[in-house]
């Protein structure tokens, strides 16, 4: 059986929320930022490091503050 465990990360930047917030919740921010590409469709996030995928589901969004992704096991 397979176990599970919460991580969470906390950072402090110093840019503008609205700037920030563009980058870590759109496909295109999270390819600079995150992995070396990422696709959406919906609510549904593909992440592609080299020949590797990984999904995750967008669980909550609030404009400017918040962006919050599950990371998904297919």
């Amino acid at each position: 059986m397979t176990t599970k465990t919460a991580f969470s990360i906390e950072y402090d930047f110093q840019a503008s929320p609205q700037l920030l917030f563009q980058y870590l919740s759109t496909p295109s921010g999270l390819s600079e930022w995150f992995a070396d590409n990422v696709n959406s469709r919906g609510e549904d996030y593909t992440f592609i490091w080299d020949d590797t995928e990984e999904y995750a589901k967008l669980i909550q969004k609030k404009n400017n503050e918040k962006s919050s992704l599950s990371m998904d096991q297919r």
